[in-house]
């Protein structure tokens, strides 16, 4: 969706922390630089259920989008 670079629409989703600074809650996620890449913020086997609800509730919107 930015920029229209490829010819169908997509997107991605990035986490958002309450921890971040304020100027940074609604702009790309990629102005933090390196930190939101960093090993702590990586997800892991505790995310798992967190991982399988978005999954469902993304195949429960395109499918009722078909």
């Amino acid at each position: 969706m930015l920029g229209n670079a490829l010819p169908h629409l997509h997107g991605h989703v990035h986490a958002r922390y309450r921890w971040e600074p304020g100027g940074l809650h609604t702009g790309p996620v990629w102005l933090h630089g390196p930190e939101r890449s960093a090993d702590r913020h990586r997800a892991g086997p505790a995310h798992g259920g967190l991982r399988r609800d978005l999954a469902a509730a993304i195949t429960g919107i395109t499918a009722q989008a078909y």
